[in-house]
């Protein structure tokens, strides 16, 4: 029985047998030269019948163009590994590099620009540009900052009373050259929204998109009209690293940085937003299985910004924000799209596609400057495995799962899947409001030991039902997480790590959160959202919140134990809403005030309402001893911690992640155990 071993070379030829891993002497055979053709090779032997064992493809170092995406589908099912060759590096590269630039005066500054027939002529057009290996901005207004809505449609201030039209304030929009190639971008409450402008009127200062915003057009719930910008402006084209595609002229400018000249400048435009896509078919039990992918580096894609028509799906998927068992929400309409999703840019594709695949996996991959998320695992994908990849400089997230929901069908449901060792950064450049990890209506999956930080949105997002109704998500383990720098004052309403709906069995356990940082409110650690329930949190370091290092909106029967809750400018613990069942059972804890209290006001009413069992805690601040013991016994008043101490526990050095504890703390008296940071993270690899 033969071990297939195919090769595939930018210096190959795609008429050659594969065989080979370098061109033979006679320049007769060699390897391929496309990943394309090796797919076709092997589909040949399968179908007639001669793959026996596993299938390995050896990718050499190089540059591989990528104009579309590669697919894969049920007939690529087959123990089958794409790999790089050796330790070479071969680069798909999703753009073309633009040369023969000439000079201009744009204006009142010097520009490089280039005619792009292909652009004027309707055939190409891109969002990003990429130049030495670096994403570059479109020109915004304002440059730093944002506008003001001035007058808009809010109803009764309703989340999901949006609208296509609004009054802005002073000269703030103009008739700008090729008006309808811009964008406002509205960041509000804690998703953003991109509604490309149909017309304006400068009499009235009205603005119409050709979108309608999928929430009211107000900053958050005090009712405060939105902020926005405008988002690829011509006249505003005057900082260097700027550029600007004149769709209607095919013509591109660019502001050269200080330094670079035409010489040592690598000017990259993407032609493709996608460069993988493996698609099975569920409901004919046709999933692609054992399909891999190892070593490779994805770079250079587009964003292109996906409309939102459907009332029920995008891209396939349900919203699926069920409240308290009531009917779906709807969103879109069947005549305009709308702005953008109500949570974690859901409508944004992964560059590397999975659909109806399982026991797939990519490791040890590189996936830089894109437009979308990173990787998606989709509908009908289980048991597969996404580790010790690098995803950074994304527009939107980093991985998303995603399957059907509690009403969809079976085939299509996510799980099992293993997310761990990842670093996955520098995150968010378009979709503000997408996350590290995001993970929607999957169960029994384990998100481990990855390194996610800077971004403007939630570090993992896990659940999606926004209330107590049924939930395909339970099971998942969230465990040796490092998650830092997040939020950057953009977004609001968001954490490290993020929950809603009922999840049983599902742990946080071990994770190390720091430097969360919200726009108007909401800079949590953990954060358990709309019916977060029967969540067991424990062994968690949070520290250094905008808010609280712990929130709880509302739920059921969750349990917070052995956890460092420390530094919150807002107190260190909230509970939101008050029901009519247990919320949460919070013991030995180490809760630590920098001043600003523990619990805020309204848990006084929680507690009242026997919403909470807190005992066996202890209590420490680096502040007024007294106030903060006062604080203490206010609480105490109402039921809670009859047990708890207040002590210095001890820690060696919160701020620079020494976490463990004099070996006399007092807190090993109430029953808390030392928490091991030291394998937080990716860990090496064997």
């Amino acid at each position: 029985m033969q071990q297939w071993n195919f090769y595939v070379s930018p210096s190959g030829n795609d008429k050659w047998s594969g065989l080979l891993a370098s061109p033979s002497t006679d320049g007769n055979d060699g390897p391929f030269q496309t990943v394309q053709r090796a797919r076709d090779a092997i589909r040949a032997l399968r179908a007639a019948g001669r793959l026996y064992k596993d299938v390995t493809v050896h990718i050499r170092g190089g540059e591989y163009p990528i104009t579309e995406p590669i697919s894969f589908t049920q007939l690529d099912s087959f123990p089958t590994t794409y790999k790089a060759y050796g330790e070479e590096t071969p680069v798909f590269n999703g753009g073309v590099r633009l040369t023969d630039f000439t000079v201009e005066t744009v204006n009142g500054v010097t520009a490089w620009t280039k005619d792009l027939p292909a652009v004027r002529d309707g055939k190409w057009s891109f969002t990003q540009l990429y130049v030495n290996d670096t994403r570059r901005d479109r020109p915004r207004l304002p440059k730093d900052d944002y506008f003001w809505i001035d007058q808009a449609d809010i109803g009764e201030r309703q989340l999901f009373h949006g609208t296509d039209t609004f009054q802005y304030q002073n000269d703030d929009i103009q008739e700008y050259h090729n008006i309808q190639d811009v964008d406002i971008v509205v960041d509000h409450y804690w998703i953003d929204e991109r509604m490309p402008i149909q017309w304006v009127n400068t009499a009235t200062r009205t603005v119409k998109s050709t979108c309608r915003s999928v929430f009211v057009l107000t900053d958050d719930f005090t009712g405060r009209l939105a902020k926005y910008y405008l988002d690829n402006v011509f006249e505003a084209l005057t900082e260097p690293g700027q550029w600007y595609l004149d769709k209607v002229a095919g013509k591109l400018y660019y502001i050269p940085l200080p330094g670079e000249t035409m010489d040592n400048t690598v000017i990259t435009a993407p032609v493709t937003a996608q460069f993988i896509t493996v698609t099975g078919l569920p409901e004919s039990g046709d999933y692609v299985e054992n399909l891999h992918f190892e070593g490779l580096t994805f770079a250079n894609s587009d964003c292109r910004f996906p409309l939102i028509v459907e009332t029920s799906e995008v891209n396939g998927y349900s919203f699926g924000l069920f409240h308290d068992g009531a009917q779906m929400r709807t969103f879109g309409t069947a005549t305009q799209p709308i702005a953008g999703t109500p949570q974690g840019a859901l409508h944004v594709p992964g560059v590397l596609y999975f659909e109806g695949a399982k026991h797939c996996s990519v490791t040890d991959c590189t996936i830089k400057h894109i437009g979308w998320y990173g990787i998606e695992l989709g509908e009908g994908c289980f048991g597969n495995t996404l580790a010790y990849n690098d995803i950074y400089d994304t527009g939107a997230g980093g991985i998303k799962l995603g399957g059907s929901t509690a009403r969809g069908s079976l085939c299509r449901r996510n799980g099992a899947n293993q997310i761990t060792d990842n670093h996955i950064y520098d995150l968010t450049h378009v979709y503000h409001g997408a996350t590290g990890i995001l993970s929607i209506h999957s169960c029994d999956n384990t998100i481990s030991h990855n390194h996610i930080h800077d971004m403007t949105y939630t570090g993992i997002s896990c659940g999606w039902i926004w209330g107590y109704a049924e939930n395909v998500s339970k099971n998942n383990k969230i465990e040796k997480n490092l998650i830092h720098d997040l939020g950057k004052g953009v977004m609001s309403d968001m954490g490290g790590i993020y929950t809603l709906g009922v999840q049983p069995g599902t742990e946080i356990n071990g994770n190390l959160i720091y430097n969360v940082e919200k726009n108007n409110y909401g800079g949590w650690g953990i954060y358990f959202d709309e019916g977060s329930s029967h969540i067991i949190a424990q062994n968690n370091i949070c520290y250094n919140m905008s808010s609280q290092p712990f929130h709880q909106h509302y739920g059921r029967e969750n349990t917070i134990r052995n956890n460092i809750f420390a530094c919150g400018r807002e107190g260190q613990l909230r509970i939101t809403r008050k029901e009519d069942h247990m919320s949460v059972i919070c013991e030995r804890n180490i809760i630590i005030t920098e001043g600003t209290g523990y619990f805020i006001p309204a848990m006084d009413e929680v507690a009242a309402a026997g919403n909470i069992i807190s005992d066996l805690n202890l209590f420490w601040t680096t502040g007024d001893p007294e106030a903060a013991e006062a604080d203490l016994e206010g609480w105490k008043a109402l039921g809670q911690d009859s047990h708890s101490v207040f002590a210095d526990p001890g820690i060696r050095d919160l701020f620079h992640n020494q976490f463990d504890l004099k070996e006399d703390s007092p807190a090993y008296a109430i029953g808390f155990k030392p928490i091991d940071m030291s394998d937080v993270g990716p860990r090496p690899r064997d």
